[in-house]
């Protein structure tokens, strides 16, 4: 029995040893979230962007924005908001989700994802009402963006690499930033 459990942990510590190198075999992406202009000292509006900080082509689907999506990757932008004097309210967490039949393989999806090239980045301008949230309110604001990758199999992972096509395969998350608005 105790040789039985040796080779299961074994065989578990190297599961978890392939989960780490794919981990760390991932791009090196960062998330990043800009205020846009500033009404009564709340931005009117948000800029993520994503940048290659590798120093070889990565293939990055456009992110759909505060929607679950398998296929293309996520980016959420959260916003709580705290009125003087009461707790923290959520901000409304809208969202949807996509939903796909997979009709081709990832290695075809990925292969119609644009290529970053090194230092390469997308970004797209979120405005207030997108994010749900009204600038004009008194109070505090804290905002942050949460990416998370599209969802690819251990094997299409294997079948991208493969075929020298590397991609974002880890979530990313901005720092929180607090906003005090102005009367």
């Amino acid at each position: 029995m105790g040789r039985f459990l040796n080779v299961l942990m074994s065989a578990a510590m190297a599961v978890c040893m392939a989960a780490a190198a794919q981990t760390s075999a991932s791009p090196a992406l960062q998330l990043k979230l800009e205020p846009g202009p500033e009404v009564r000292g709340v931005p009117a509006s948000f800029v993520y962007t994503i940048v290659n900080a590798s120093d070889h082509d990565v293939r990055l689907p456009k992110p759909v924005v505060n929607c679950g999506d398998v296929f293309f990757g996520e980016v959420w932008v959260h916003v709580k908001f705290k009125p003087p004097g009461h707790a923290v309210v959520q901000g409304p967490e809208h969202g949807c989700s996509n939903d796909y039949v997979a009709t081709t393989t990832a290695l075809k999806r990925a292969e119609s994802w644009p290529v970053l090239h090194p230092g390469e980045s997308i970004s797209q301008t979120l405005p207030q009402a997108q994010l749900h949230y009204d600038a004009g309110k008194t109070g505090s604001y804290e905002v942050w963006a949460e990416y998370r990758p599209p969802y690819l199999s251990p094997q299409e992972q294997r079948a991208l690499r493969k075929a020298g096509i590397d991609f974002p395969a880890a979530e990313m998350r901005t720092p929180h930033v607090s906003y005090r608005s102005k009367p």
